[in-house]
């Protein structure tokens, strides 16, 4: 199997880039693919995502909502706001939410406890 380290390396897959810094990709049917583990990525983007500096968007909140395996109704509820609220937040995109930051914070806290369970 072919392969070969970039630099640098932008994944799309969880609906906004992650920049990977030194990244093994592996020629698979033609195509070069990265040799990362996915589940491992997961974890250290919400851990990125909880002390990021700028607001949440709604891909990320998106993102968020789907590693932690919520629907809609399941992920508003502890934070005291409607299913409709999350769908708001979500269709932003790329665009920051404009949710409370209590809001936001709870959000942060969550993926604290949800990597960190006792």
């Amino acid at each position: 199997m072919e392969e070969k380290i970039v630099k640098e390396y932008i994944d799309e897959g969880y609906g906004f880039p992650v920049m990977l810094r030194n990244v093994t990709l592996v020629k698979i049917r033609g195509v070069w693919t990265p040799k990362i583990n996915y589940r491992q990525l997961e974890q250290n983007v919400l851990r990125e995502l909880s002390s990021k500096a700028s607001r949440l968007n709604g891909s990320e909140v998106r993102f968020i909502r789907h590693c932690f395996g919520k629907t809609l109704q399941d992920f508003a509820q502890p934070l005291g706001v409607s299913h409709q609220a999350v769908m708001r937040w979500e269709k932003m995109k790329d665009r920051p939410t404009h949710m409370e930051w209590s809001t936001e914070k709870d959000i942060r806290l969550a993926i604290l406890r949800h990597l960190h369970p006792h």
